[in-house]
């Protein structure tokens, strides 16, 4: 990012410069700002009623499936293989036991932790290496 540009110059009053929507650099500069270092909000309690639910989005860049586990504890994790980064979940949402993904069979439970595969490492870590969102509240609202 370097020679960024700062923000605030690519605007006037009434319009914002054209770069501001084609520039890689200020791209990066907010999916970094913006979904790295915040609470991102990825579903509502109702996208998700009953156990086995899930619901596929993005955070930032990145996919991710949002499950609701058999104990009714809401888990996200990314929508790719351990393996070799394969899309796990093409589907938007439905309800189901397991992902596995459609590459060499590896199989996901529904809080993100590896079920099945091979025994070998992968792009995201060691098998078996769990990739969730540490924490995740569900909100109450007013």
């Amino acid at each position: 990012m370097q020679g960024l540009p700062d923000p605030k110059s690519l605007l006037d009053d009434d319009r914002a410069d054209g770069s501001i929507y084609s520039n890689p650099d200020l791209y990066d500069m907010e999916m970094d700002r913006i979904f790295m270092h915040n609470w991102i909000w990825v579903a509502h309690r109702s996208d998700l009623p009953a156990p086995g639910d899930f619901i596929t989005t993005f955070v930032g860049s990145h996919p991710v499936i949002v499950s609701r586990d058999r104990k009714g504890v809401v888990h996200v994790m990314l929508n790719r293989c351990r393996h070799r980064a394969a899309t796990v979940c093409e589907l938007k949402h439905g309800k189901t036991a397991s992902f596995v993904c459609p590459y060499h069979g590896w199989a996901y439970g529904l809080d993100g932790a590896l079920r099945g595969g091979s025994s070998s490492g992968g792009l995201y870590g060691a098998a078996g290496q769990v990739q969730t969102a540490a924490h995740l509240p569900e909100g109450r609202g007013v």
